[in-house]
């Protein structure tokens, strides 16, 4: 079961060795106990909560720096599946990504959008043991990028009607971060009387008056903000 408002990410890492040759020890001498591919496991969030993933990642690179045989970083991407729900993927990498067996730092960088593009939204990163048994490997927990979001005060909705409401997600710089729809999780704060308020920001008015509302995205949340609830026009 995954659990909800857990920050950042969790990424599980184990490793599989598939092939053996000659190398040597440590990132720039020869690998003597040959080499192998590394599998991620990733637990995916749903995209419109925050949970053990970035909520707005679709797609993730895996780097493993100085592993590869021939003394550079051995990386590859992984896309997340189309649906929104939330759910566990296991990944190996390509037949033409060995890395030496032994210590590695590993990073995870997850992106906005598939294929590694888009806003970086969440990182991750340790020392792993890459052994030929495939033991030693740790999990990895992942640091987002977001820092803060905030919500734009007094956006509006008609009485009967449905409206989206927005967020800007900021870095610790405060640059506006790119990130997908329904990456944000929303909240009723006061005024649930006045509005009708789906996970992903889809408010619909009840009543008229007011109501309070924040975002959250990967674990950073708002400040409440009002939400106006206006009257239906009525033809004379």
């Amino acid at each position: 079961m995954i659990k909800r408002r857990l920050a950042g990410l969790v990424v599980a890492v184990s490793l599989l060795s598939m092939v053996s040759g000659c190398g040597g020890l440590g990132q720039t001498a020869i690998n003597l106990a040959g080499t192998a591919l590394l599998k991620l496991a990733i637990q995916w969030a749903t995209r419109t909560r925050d949970v053990s993933a970035p909520a707005s990642a679709l797609s993730a690179t895996a780097i493993l720096h100085g592993a590869s045989p021939t003394g550079g970083d051995v990386s590859w991407t992984i896309d997340r599946d189309s649906d929104p729900a939330a759910y566990r993927g296991a990944y190996t990498a390509p037949a033409d990504k060995p890395a030496n067996v032994g210590m590695w730092p590993l990073e995870v960088k997850f992106y906005a959008a598939a294929g590694a593009q888009g806003a970086l939204v969440g990182t991750a990163a340790s020392t792993i043991n890459l052994n030929a048994d495939g033991n030693g490997a740790p999990d990895i927990a992942a640091t987002a990028v977001i820092a803060s979001v905030t919500v734009p005060p007094n956006q509006s909705v008609t009485v009967r009607k449905t409206a989206q409401l927005t967020f800007t997600a900021h870095d610790a710089m405060n640059n506006i971060v790119a990130v997908s729809p329904g990456s944000a999780s929303w909240t009723i704060t006061a005024g649930a009387d006045k509005i009708r308020l789906t996970a992903d920001g889809q408010a619909t008015g009840l009543a008229e008056g007011t109501a309070s509302v924040t975002a959250a995205v990967d674990g950073k949340t708002s400040a409440a903000q009002t939400v106006l609830v206006i009257a239906s026009q009525v033809a004379n």
